[in-house]
């Protein structure tokens, strides 16, 4: 990979400044929308209860358990591999490559 120059770095940089796209604000709607619909589906099981999850036997509550359980290793995960990396000094983890000097 070609090393970047500090001008392609700051091109780079100064696009994040730019206004967003409809195409951007459409995907974040579409996100939004789901957070509600996701939230919605919470209260109304808080409010009528677990069995709306289809878990009828007292103890099917260990699913929500394991579910939280798994995704926070999962999260963990990340964490140790890039301790791993940094440990090893792998070159290619770094997030740009090496820039040119003028």
């Amino acid at each position: 990979m070609p090393a970047m120059t500090y001008a392609q770095v700051e091109e780079t940089v100064l696009k994040t400044l730019r206004p967003a796209s409809l195409k951007y604000w459409a995907v974040v709607s579409l996100l939004f929308i789901g957070i509600l619909i996701g939230a919605g589906c919470w209260a109304y099981q808080i409010a009528i209860g677990i069995g709306v999850g289809g878990h009828n036997i007292p103890v099917v509550w260990g699913t929500y358990l394991i579910n939280f359980v798994f995704w926070v290793g999962i999260a963990h995960s990340g964490t140790l591999i890039s301790a791993i990396l940094y440990l090893f000094r792998a070159g290619w983890r770094n997030p740009l490559p090496a820039l040119q000097r003028p």
